[in-house]
């Protein structure tokens, strides 16, 4: 399976080099394991987690391990990826600091923006401001700012496939970088 354009964003937010010379990359949330495929497969050390295992038959090959995020291992990697797992979470604040303790490095996050792609299981939706819409509250993206400070936090708009741009679906693309200052 192909990567998509979401993936490759992620890809473009690895540091050149991490403050240990490792590769080491844990993922939180691997779902079927494609983007664990392609850093397996470009010389990465992967370990991928998720609650279960849902990886696809041809990616078993890569090392996985059930997480809780709410309850993760004493362990700490250069880079942590957390892609489309917030939003499915209720305790952002213990999660976000969790990830800053099982990172080194670089934290990378995707979450959708707005309802982008609405899910029955979704409990947290972001956009560019606070606000509520039919029911719905939507958290200000720009929390991440101080869940993640003093480090130097970047969020950006990204696609996950060329139709997401007639669809005007969206995620944003966190990048914590925890050796600066922000």
């Amino acid at each position: 399976m192909d990567i998509d354009i979401r993936d490759a964003a992620i890809i473009n937010a690895l540091p050149t080099i991490t403050s240990s010379g490792e590769n080491g990359i844990l993922t939180i949330g691997c779902g079927g394991g494609r983007i664990e495929n392609w850093l397996h497969n470009n010389n990465y050390s992967v370990l991928a987690t998720d609650i279960a295992d849902k990886r696809e038959d041809e990616y078993k090959d890569i090392k996985f391990e059930e997480l809780d995020i709410l309850n993760p291992p004493n362990i700490q990697v250069p880079i942590v990826i957390c892609s489309e797992v917030l939003e499915h979470l209720t305790d952002i604040v213990k999660v976000c600091s969790n990830l800053i303790e099982l990172a080194q490095d670089r934290l990378i996050i995707t979450i959708p923006v707005a309802q982008s792609y609405f899910s029955s299981d979704h409990v947290n939706f972001w956009f560019d401001v606070p606000m509520e819409q039919n029911g719905v509250n939507f958290r200000a993206v720009n929390e991440f700012y101080k869940l993640f400070a003093p480090y130097s936090v970047g969020i950006s708009r990204i696609i996950t496939k060329q139709e997401d741009k007639v669809l005007e679906q969206r995620e944003y693309l966190i990048i914590v970088d925890l050796n600066q200052k922000g």
